[in-house]
C-alpha cells in the first residue's frame, strides 16, 4: 500500500531516533528561519579630513631629432587644497614613444604659467632605449583652453640622451600637446556614538571623489574588538551643509559577519564637524551559517576536464 506524502512525513519525524535532526533539517531547508532581523538608530559626532590631489593626464605628438616622429604621453600630479586649487608645481612624466616597444620617460617639476622651462632626467627607457640616460630641456607655451579642465601647449626642447654608451644629442619640433586636469579627493571621517540597540560605536569612513561633487565609501561601525558592521554608501552632493542619503549594509565581522541591511542616514556638517544620524536594519545571518568565499577561478582552455 502507498503510503501518502503527509504520512511519510509524520513517519519520518516520529520515528527519528534522534529528534534534533528533523529541526536541523528545517532549518537546512529554511535558512531564513534562522535570521535575525533588528531595527537599529544611529547617532554619531566626530571630524573629517579631506585631501585633493589633481591627477594630470594628456596626449600630444612631436619630431624628436635624430630619432624621428614620437608620440608624446603625459601623466602627473598637482598638489591642491580642500578646495582644489593647486598649492605647487606639478610633477610630471612625458613619455616619448617611437613604437609600441621603443620609448623612455623625462621626468619634470611644471609650474603654472603662460610660459615655462623645465628640465627633468631620462628613465625607464624601453626596447632600443633600454638603459637609457641623460636630460632634456623644454618651453612649453599655453595655447587655447580646452574645455573646463584642459589646456592646450605647444612644446619645444634639446638635450642628450646616451644608451649603450653613445651620447646622442637631441631636439624636439614641432611639440605639441593637451592636458586634462581631474580632481581626486579623498575624505577621512572618525566618530563616536551610539547605534541602538547594540551600544556605543565608534565609526570610521573613507570617501573618494572624482570630481569633488559626488562620492562613494565605505564606514565601518564597531561596536567592540570583534563584532562590526560595513556600509556602503554614494552621496550625490557634498557641497551643502545637510544632506541625505542611503546606505547599504554589505558584512561585518564577529556577530554581524555576513550581514545584510540597509539604513537612511542624515549628515550635518560644520567646516570638518559632523554629526551622522539614522535608522535603517541589519539582519544577521543564522548561527553557523558560512559567508560564501571563492577559492579558485578557472577559465576556458586553463586544462579543466
Amino acid at each position: 500500500m502507498e503510503i501518502p506524502v503527509d504520512m511519510k512525513h509524520r513517519f519520518v519525524f516520529s520515528r527519528s531516533p534522534h529528534p534534533l535532526l528533523a529541526v536541523a533539517l528545517l532549518f537546512a531547508c529554511h535558512p531564513a528561519l534562522g535570521q535575525k532581523t533588528t531595527n537599529t538608530s544611529l547617532n554619531v559626532s566626530g571630524t573629517s579630513v579631506i585631501n585633493v590631489a589633481l591627477s594630470l593626464s594628456g596626449t600630444g605628438q612631436g619630431t624628436l631629432n635624430p630619432f624621428g616622429a614620437a608620440a608624446l604621453t603625459l601623466a602627473g600630479t598637482l598638489p591642491a587644497d580642500a578646495s582644489g586649487n593647486p598649492t605647487g608645481p606639478a610633477q610630471v612624466t612625458l613619455t616619448f614613444s617611437f613604437s609600441r616597444s621603443d620609448s623612455f620617460n623625462v621626468s619634470v617639476s611644471f609650474p603654472d604659467g603662460p610660459s615655462v622651462t623645465v628640465s627633468g632626467p631620462i628613465s625607464g627607457g624601453v626596447g632600443a632605449y633600454s638603459g637609457a640616460t641623460g636630460s632634456v630641456t623644454f618651453t612649453a607655451v599655453k595655447g587655447a583652453a580646452i574645455g573646463k579642465f584642459g589646456q592646450a601647449y605647444t612644446i619645444t626642447g634639446s638635450g642628450s640622451i646616451t644608451v649603450a654608451s653613445k651620447n646622442t644629442a637631441v631636439s624636439l619640433t614641432n611639440g605639441s600637446f593637451a592636458g586634462v586636469v581631474s580632481p581626486v579627493g579623498t575624505i577621512s571621517a572618525n566618530a563616536t556614538g551610539t547605534l541602538a540597540p547594540f551600544g556605543s560605536v565608534t565609526v570610521s569612513a573613507i570617501l573618494t571623489s572624482s570630481d569633488l561633487v559626488a562620492a562613494q565609501g565605505t564606514a565601518v561601525f564597531k561596536l567592540n574588538s570583534n563584532d562590526s558592521v560595513t556600509t556602503f554608501f554614494s552621496i550625490a552632493d557634498l557641497q551643502p551643509k545637510s544632506y541625505s542619503f542611503a546606505g547599504t549594509v554589505t558584512g561585518g565581522t564577529g556577530a554581524f559577519a555576513g550581514a545584510t541591511g540597509s539604513m537612511n542616514l542624515n549628515l550635518t556638517s560644520s567646516q570638518s564637524n559632523f554629526t551622522l544620524t539614522g535608522s535603517g536594519s541589519i539582519t544577521q545571518p543564522a548561527a553557523g551559517t558560512q559567508t560564501p568565499s571563492i577559492t579558485s577561478i578557472t577559465t576556458a582552455g586553463s586544462g579543466a576536464a
